[in-house]
């Protein structure tokens, strides 16, 4: 009985990513975060905790209070509460208002995972696949007994507002999460872009990872490590381009593409998304021939716009080159929706049987793209491997009724030998696949233990016997 040797292939996809990229603006536009600048209030604050009080912020859990039971950032004016000299506060950026929250807290090594998040509706959706610029200013204050800090904070966008419900970090991959070199003690501004996936009504900022995956930069004051955070002048636009970048949206991996640049702006180069400072090329066309997914930007005097280049990437692999037993398959199933495929022999059945030594190619078509791949297969002579059972039960209920090989590789001219108790030849073939349905001169054994020998020669020619047992049971 040979064996199959299956291999299933599979496909990799790379999806599109959001894509962080640099450009200007036009300052008159609307700012989508109304209150970014922590100037209006319903009324002054006289004590930490009272996020709330700046319009139209939140801090996702609904609890306002410095008691520490539920997080929730501060709001700080220079009118009303203020003084913190525990945390280093610096005067706001801008105006009379601003915001404090914190990103980590430790206190005396108990992983308290202790995270404050400021939340506001935007003043308007934001627009799938429009390119958007947010900007906002951060420090940890003054190096007054907060000279500590986190790498990385998030800035995330949803449908609904997010929720927490009393301290607890929210796990999630923000769209923005940017990184902090070192500890802050002057504003230091921020500025990011990204491409919405979807008409997003809220922004959040905080630190959106636990504190296993959270990297802690400071001092550690008796046990007791905190980052805090005071963040002013948040602003989010939306780009408005004046360049216009034509060519394909979707290439096939390892195919290229060229990109052209029109408009009524001066054009000054091309630049990766990953890369923004860095100008590739100043000429108004560009190769694109991605190994991946990638956006490219054109820069202009006063504009600048952005073009996706999405890769379709399949991952078509038949295998290692490899050797199969003679009288084996290996068999390669290269099935994928919606596409076809053709074999170097040129048939096109995705499902290939191999039992023959030879180089197979195989060429699969996905909607326009197609990937190649080979696998070289050679024959080797094996040992013989045959196993028989230890018991049968014919003519009882149609299971289990023939004495057969359970395994059977690698063999040929087999001759299988029946005796009973008394040593009496009740049963011979040469066709060891039929077996011994439990009959001697048409009529079912009795119940009892017999005696089988087995002759067979394997693929390299040697000759081999095996002698056994079996049980017969009516």
């Amino acid at each position: 009985m040979a064996k199959n040797i299956i291999i299933k292939v599979l496909s990799l996809i790379l999806l599109p990513v959001i894509s962080i990229v640099f450009t200007t603006f036009n300052s008159e536009a609307q700012n989508f975060v109304s209150n970014g600048d922590f100037e209006e209030y319903l009324q002054l604050p006289n004590d930490a905790g009272e996020l709330n009080f700046a319009v139209g912020w939140s801090n996702v859990n609904g609890h306002y209070s410095s008691s520490g039971k539920y997080a929730s950032p501060d709001y700080l004016n220079t009118k009303g509460y203020m003084n913190i000299p525990e945390f280093g506060t610096l005067s706001p950026f801008s105006g009379e208002g601003q915001a404090r929250f914190a990103t980590y807290l430790v206190v005396y090594k108990n992983d308290s995972n202790y995270r404050e998040y400021l939340s506001t509706k935007l003043s308007k959706s934001l627009t799938k696949g429009n390119l958007y610029q947010i900007s906002f200013y951060l420090t940890n204050g003054r190096k007054i007994g907060n000279d500590s800090g986190i790498t990385n904070i998030g800035i995330n966008f949803s449908m609904n507002s997010l929720k927490q419900l009393t301290t607890e970090p929210i796990i999630l991959n923000p769209q923005i999460d940017f990184h902090i070199d070192n500890y802050l003690n002057y504003w230091k501004k921020f500025t990011f872009y990204f491409i919405p996936i979807d008409n997003y009504e809220y922004i959040t900022i905080g630190n959106f990872r636990d504190d296993l995956l959270t990297d802690f930069i400071g001092s550690n004051n008796k046990g007791h490590m905190s980052a805090n955070y005071f963040i002013d002048k948040i602003e989010l636009y939306q780009i408005k381009s004046f360049l216009k970048i034509s060519g394909k949206n979707d290439i096939c991996k390892g195919e290229e593409d060229t990109l052209f640049v029109t408009g009524n702006d001066k054009f000054i180069g091309w630049a990766d998304s990953l890369q923004p400072d860095k100008i590739i090329s100043k000429d108004k066309s560009i190769r694109a021939n991605p190994y991946e997914s990638k956006t490219y930007i054109a820069f202009g005097e006063n504009d600048t716009t952005w073009f996706k280049v999405n890769v379709k990437s399949y991952d078509v692999k038949i295998g290692n080159d490899t050797s199969i037993c003679i009288g084996d398959s290996l068999i390669i199933n290269t099935i994928f929706d919606g596409s076809t495929c053709i074999w170097n022999d040129k048939t096109t059945d995705p499902v290939k049987k191999i039992t023959n030594e030879g180089i197979y190619k195989v060429t699969v078509n996905f909607n326009k793209c197609s990937v190649t791949d080979s696998i070289k297969v050679l024959l080797k002579v094996c040992d013989p491997e045959i196993e028989m059972p230890n018991v049968f039960t014919p003519g009882n209920d149609d299971k289990n009724e023939i004495f057969v090989p359970i395994i059977m590789n690698e063999t040929k001219n087999s001759k299988l030998s029946i005796y009973n108790r008394w040593g009496k030849l009740i049963f011979k073939t040469d066709f060891l696949k039929d077996g011994w349905n439990g009959k001697y001169n048409e009529t079912y054994c009795p119940e009892g233990v017999y005696f089988w020998i087995l002759e067979y020669t394997g693929f390299n020619n040697r000759t081999y016997i095996l002698k056994g047992f079996v049980e017969l049971i009516r």
